[in-house]
């Protein structure tokens, strides 16, 4: 593994986003698990958050490396979220309409992505509002990460973004925002590292590998120690800008040693798969889970609970393709040319 290049490692990000959408949905989800071990591991659901945006960092770091036009650069970020984020809106905004009303400022503040930053609820999801807070950030945060030329500017200037949080403190719709952002920008870092062709070295390895127990230690030690201050202060975050790098290479590693593995290979091909369509999933997710929890579940008649939590995943994974297939064919309607 030492002598594997940083950028190899990315050859693995789809799967990386495979795992962390269904880490989510788990997360989201409301699936009863008698093992505390799988609870455990799905109250830490939230972390996949964590995954994409670190691997949206490496991403976009990518695309302003190949073309540093701004313009373009939004144009080819919002045309991929955009259209499909408004295709799973629309049907949602329809039904929170029918069943609990929705004042119509609220309707126009998630069409651009802001509402659940107004503090005034009726938000769909505030990851959108994280993306494009992070996406025009990030041609600024490229300049910064391009002009980093050791470790410890490097380490100054995400201790410097962590610094920045503080004042989001006990702000609930930006302090789960605001400690996203070091991510990003640890990615983009990363992405550097690989365009340079560094390999990894042992060190590296090492660091990782303890940066990601200790955020795991400092994790637990927060929700024992100050459990009333987990999210006003964002004590639920800030410890996977220390796991999230080696948990990524973790994965890189495991499957890149199993690659021998027919069963891996397959899992491989499955979570690349799922990590393409992220995205989409996220959304589905999203919209059908709000309406089985406020519409089907909440009428309490349902005995077998976690039958409906697993029959509407299932729904998901079809529906995901769906939704990618009915958003390339409008914006070809609407933008004729447009390669997507």
């Amino acid at each position: 593994m030492s002598s594997m290049k940083i950028a190899k490692s990315f050859d693995y990000r789809d799967i990386w986003l495979g795992i962390a959408i269904l880490w989510i949905v788990f997360f989201h989800s409301k699936i009863s698990v008698p093992s505390s071990i799988l609870m455990s591991l799905k109250n830490l659901g939230y972390g996949g958050v964590d995954i994409c945006l670190f691997a949206s960092g490496i991403g976009c770091y990518y695309s302003l490396s190949k073309d540093d036009d701004i313009v373009r650069f939004f144009r080819r970020r919002l045309f991929r979220i955009i259209p499909t984020y408004w295709c799973v809106l629309i049907p949602w905004t329809i039904y929170v309409i029918f069943t609990r009303g929705i004042p119509w400022p609220a309707i126009l503040g998630n069409l651009f992505c802001i509402q659940d930053l107004t503090n005034r609820g009726n938000g769909f999801n505030w990851y959108l509002s994280v993306l494009l807070i992070l996406y025009i950030l990030a041609p600024s945060m490229k300049a910064i990460v391009a002009r980093i030329n050791s470790w410890k500017t490097f380490l100054l200037s995400t201790f410097f973004l962590i610094l920045l949080s503080f004042p989001f403190w006990h702000s609930d719709s930006y302090i789960i925002i605001a400690t996203r952002i070091p991510i990003f920008f640890i990615g983009m870092y990363c992405a550097k590292l690989g365009q340079s062709e560094v390999c990894l070295s042992k060190m590296m390895i090492i660091v990782s590998a303890i940066s990601l127990i200790s955020g795991l230690l400092i994790l637990k030690y927060f929700t024992g120690r100050f459990p009333n201050y987990m999210w006003s202060c964002g004590l639920w975050w800030y410890p996977f800008i220390l796991i999230t790098p080696g948990m990524c290479l973790a994965i890189s590693a495991l499957f890149h040693f199993l690659s021998f593995v027919k069963s891996a290979r397959i899992l491989a091909k499955i979570l690349t798969v799922v990590g393409g369509y992220s995205f989409e999933i996220y959304l589905l997710h999203i919209f059908f889970f709000n309406v089985l929890d406020n519409y089907v579940l909440a009428r309490g008649t349902v005995e077998n609970r976690n039958v409906y939590w697993l029959g509407t995943i299932l729904l998901i994974l079809p529906g995901c393709y769906i939704l990618r297939k009915s958003q390339e064919i409008i914006m070809k309607f609407v933008w004729p040319g447009k390669s997507q």
